[in-house]
């Protein structure tokens, strides 16, 4: 039977009403509460299962199954604990005695199916295992596809399970799998596993997580099985095939299982990678190294060890109370230390927040970083732990990031530069703080310096357009001092170099392109070339360009560049050939080559080429040199080779060369 439909069966089976898990009806096993000794009669229930029965519990919305045992010592004794629903609570909870049937099970199935709410299993001990210990038996706690929610695990103790101790993985199901999940996060925290095969802490969807935890002698100890899921402040150790795993060999889903703070000593990636690596060998490996763990079902039911749950070595041990007696809960936004070059940005959610989106953009350089305080509800605040939603993208001019976060957890980057623009998806759960401090987003651009004019001398942009006009049309522009180039729109035709600093363009009848540039030292000037029986135009500033607007125009009008530039030479007499006093041509002495050979490529191929001294187009080695897609401008050429070949034969050293496309590139010297 597959885990879908055993888990449909055993929601339809239920036999016990909302709240009354204690009593018992005929049909299922004669049960009653006794206790097993003076002190724990007062403390806790237990219920003992004859042998072949099975005792079965339902828990809805807003239930709870609080300070038992389940006996199950009795020859083929058996539990159902079905937990389906919101807000519903397993507390100080222990099964006594071990799970001795051998067919596939999940005696313990928790889901929460509304993404916006959460449930809590605490202080439960399923520690005395079962006889079986063959792949696939019984599982510890089975976590079904259908979980959508938040299921907070904590203080569990789970050993000698043969599918593993906390199967939570099923959220995370492919659209691929029979049975697609539905998303929900797996919170396990302050916990124990020990020899179950397949995993001990399985887990496969974004936000799921394992902290203070430690897991020995399972096949794999820690399984990230699918996204992206974390590990931390954890060990370890002697794992059957690795310590830490991701993924499987059916599924190949590209899993990411990420370590923080964790000792381990082996992993084994079945698809996908572990990232960060073992702070040192485990230190921890019983029980008992977790405070707060149950170490028997008795010790559970009553409520388990005193103590609070410990951290690792290196961990902060305050119990989180002032001297006054008050509990501190979060650091106060005033007496939090920011240490950072620029601005910490924050995104942080309430608990119920579930994939809450952000995005912004700003100028300078944008960084992923973990803040050094967490949020109200205690979870970390750290960029870059989504994988496949956050994100940082430069397009050399603004910084465009975003990503998604949820469950009381945050995402954080270091910026240095002004934020100019925060667009929060859902407000009502997610809010944005910098350095610290929550702010609303237009305070954070105010701040920052985002809000302000953009059209300084640091940033004035223009717009340089040429058009065809019957007859095809070469132009170049080069940012003689400090001007970057970028394309207004995507064209096989317009090359940028390398640096940005020189545009060319080649345009048939009745096109037109568009450059935009922005100024970024205040002495920048521009050169431009247009050659063919077309018209230029120009549109900006004149602070950007220092001859612009005329008198009487508009700073949004397009003016003419011939107009504009006043050019009564031609722009290219310094590179044409000149005469002798005796009439005779005269050509410089180019001893050097470039050949760039498009004859074989499959498609298209654009460069650029800059020399020092001089360069110009040759028809040595079957070079093309009437092609209008070449374009030369002093000592830099542009052009296209498709099924063609350019040669250029140049003097001086090489500059800069920049080729998009797969042609060869050859050179010769002294020829």
């Amino acid at each position: 039977m597959s885990k879908k439909q055993d888990s449909r069966s055993c929601d339809d089976r239920r036999l016990f009403g909302r709240r009354s898990w204690l009593k018992a009806t005929a049909s299922v096993a004669t049960l009653g509460a006794i206790g097993i000794g003076t002190a724990a009669a007062d403390n806790y229930d237990v219920i003992r299962v004859p042998a072949g029965d099975t005792y079965r519990v339902s828990l809805e919305s807003g239930d709870s199954i609080e300070n038992a045992i389940i006996d199950i010592t009795a020859r083929n004794a058996a539990y159902q604990i079905n937990a389906v629903g919101s807000n519903w609570t397993i507390r100080n909870v222990g099964v006594r005695g071990v799970w001795d049937r051998f067919e596939k099970a999940e005696p313990l199935i928790a889901s929460v199916p509304d993404a916006n709410a959460s449930a809590r299993i605490e202080n439960l001990y399923l520690g005395d295992g079962a006889t079986d210990d063959t792949y696939p038996g019984a599982t510890g706690i089975f976590v079904p596809p259908s979980h959508a929610g938040t299921l907070e695990i904590d203080r569990v103790n789970i050993q000698g399970y043969p599918d593993n101790a906390i199967y939570g993985s099923s959220p995370g199901n492919t659209n691929a799998h029979p049975a697609p999940g539905s998303g929900g996060e797996v919170h396990i925290t302050n916990s124990f596993a020990a020899d179950c095969r397949a995993g001990g802490f399985r887990i496969g969807t974004a936000g799921s997580y394992v902290e203070n935890c430690v897991a020995v002698s399972c096949d794999r100890n820690f399984w990230g099985f699918y996204e992206q899921t974390e590990a931390i402040d954890c060990d370890f150790s002697n794992g059957r095939f690795g310590d830490v795993g991701t993924g499987d060999n059916t599924w190949r889903a590209n899993a990411r299982a990420r370590v923080r703070n964790t000792r381990f000593d082996s992993t084994v990636e079945h698809s996908g990678r572990v990232i960060g690596e073992a702070v040192g060998s485990p230190e921890r490996t019983e029980p008992e190294d977790v405070s707060g763990v149950p170490l028997s079902a008795e010790e559970a039911a009553a409520g388990g060890r005193s103590e609070p749950p410990s951290e690792p070595d290196g961990g902060d041990t305050d119990d989180g109370e002032s001297d006054d007696g008050q509990d501190d809960g979060e650091e106060p936004e005033e007496d939090r230390e920011i240490d950072v070059d620029g601005h910490l940005l924050a995104f942080v959610t309430e608990p119920e927040a579930s994939l809450a989106g952000y995005e912004f953009r700003a100028v300078g350089t944008v960084e992923f970083t973990e803040a050094p305080y967490e949020s109200p509800s205690g979870g970390r605040i750290e960029g870059g732990t989504f994988v496949a939603e956050d994100f940082i993208e430069d397009d050399g001019e603004t910084v465009h990031a975003g990503g998604v976060t949820g469950g009381g957890q945050g995402d954080a980057f270091v910026v240095d530069g002004p934020i100019t623009e925060i667009d929060i998806g859902q407000p009502d759960v997610m809010w944005v703080e910098l350095d610290g401090k929550r702010l609303s987003p237009e305070e954070i651009l105010e701040e920052t310096g985002g809000d302000e004019d953009e059209e300084t001398d640091q940033f004035d942009t223009f717009e340089y357009a040429v058009e065809a006009n019957e007859a095809d049309v070469e132009y170049f522009l080069e940012g003689v001092e400090g001007v970057a180039f970028t394309p207004v729109q995507d064209a096989d035709s317009i090359y940028v170099s390398p640096d940005g600093t020189r545009v060319a363009g080649l345009l048939g009848d009745g096109e037109r392109h568009a450059v935009e540039g922005r100024l970024v030292e205040e002495s920048a000037m521009l050169d431009v070339d247009v050659r063919g029986d077309g018209e230029g135009f120009i549109d900006g500033n004149e602070s950007a360009l220092g001859w612009y607007p005329q008198d009487g125009a508009s700073g949004d009008e397009w003016k003419d560049i011939d107009a504009l530039l006043d050019l009564e030479d031609d722009p290219d007499e310094d590179n044409e050939s000149s005469e002798d006093e005796d009439g005779d041509e005269s050509t410089p002495d180019l001893p050097k080559a470039v050949i760039i050979d498009g004859t074989d490529g499959d498609e298209p191929s654009r460069y650029t080429f800059s020399v020092s001294e001089a360069i110009e187009p040759s028809s040595e080695w079957d070079g093309t040199t009437d092609d209008s897609d070449i374009v030369v401008d002093g000592t830099t050429v542009a052009g296209r080779v498709d099924g063609t070949r350019h040669v250029f034969r140049f003097v001086g050293d090489v500059t800069g060369f920049w080729l998009d496309g797969d042609a060869s590139v050859s050179f010769k010297y002294d020829v």
